[in-house]
């Protein structure tokens, strides 16, 4: 019988490979477990170029049939920015120079003040997960003057048709989230954006190719792969995991339009599972 052992292999490895992926996409349709009407989730990427600024047709009916939408904190004019820059400096006595060499030190001015026109020592107090966060955007923005931000075309959307818009955190917790990232990895972090600008942009070209296919196991390998994700990504799971009892009570409310970062839609604890964990119907949309 030993012979035959490897043909049967043979036969489970070809079926195996004539099975079709599972269908992916950026919009996902939620129904079931007591539900009425259905729920969507829809990633986005923060800043995009005008190329990618039509929404799908798709979305428009979804965002259309529901009642209300829910974003990510921090995209309106309803928070409090001086509490929060409060939140988000380091205790008195804190300097963010420090956590460099003098010559890194020079390199991330230089960065800084070429640009973005800032003088890097008005930020010495400012927590370095901020920091990193500002100069990604500045690095990867593809067009420095008129930006596309999906989540504030959403929600215009929204408040021209009067629709209520909620939040899945506060940004409080997004500052904290920040405050929690080890000063030594996001300074190490901070100098691969200031010595390796292209590496960066072509990651996120990379990122932004998956996106446009709409593949979002892709991104999440994609995250996966990259050098600061290995204590980067519990922060970004566990905002999902915080997410999730969130959705829920929304979901009951009222049908609601999810919107957040890509990033958190695949993987083993991205919100497309989790949701089915939590006994959800949980369908990709496409055209």
């Amino acid at each position: 019988m030993r012979p035959f052992i490897p043909l049967i292999l043979c036969a489970i490895l070809l079926q195996a490979c004539k099975e079709k992926p599972a269908p992916s996409s950026l919009l996902w349709r939620v129904t079931g477990n007591g539900l009425t009407q259905p729920s969507y989730l829809f990633g986005t990427v923060h800043v995009l170029s005008s190329r990618d600024s039509i929404f799908p047709p798709t979305v428009i009916r979804a965002l259309h049939d529901c009642r209300q939408l829910s974003l990510e904190a921090g995209v309106d004019d309803s928070i409090d920015r001086k509490a929060l820059l409060k939140l988000a400096l380091g205790p008195e006595g804190y300097s963010y120079k420090r956590l460099f060499t003098a010559e890194r030190y020079e390199k991330l001015k230089q960065f800084f003040q070429t640009r973005m026109n800032i003088d890097i020592a008005k930020l010495d107090r400012l927590k370095p997960g901020h920091i990193y966060t500002m100069a990604s955007v500045e690095l990867l923005a593809p067009e420095k003057s008129h930006p596309f931000r999906m989540d504030m075309d959403l929600l215009k959307k929204a408040r021209s048709g009067h629709m209520p818009v909620k939040h899945l955190e506060r940004a409080e917790d997004v500052i904290t989230t920040l405050n929690s990232l080890p000063d030594s990895l996001t300074a190490t972090v901070m100098m691969y954006i200031v010595c390796y600008p292209d590496f960066i942009k072509d990651q996120f070209k990379q990122a932004l190719a998956a996106y446009r296919e709409q593949d979002i196991e892709q991104l999440y390998r994609l995250g996966r792969g990259n050098w600061q994700v290995d204590k980067t990504s519990p922060v970004m799971e566990g905002r999902n995991h915080k997410w999730i009892p969130v959705m829920r009570q929304q979901m009951q409310e009222a049908p609601t339009f999810f919107a957040f970062g890509c990033g958190h839609l695949g993987g083993p604890e991205g919100v497309v599972k989790l949701l089915r964990q939590q006994g959800y119907t949980v369908e990709a949309v496409r055209e």
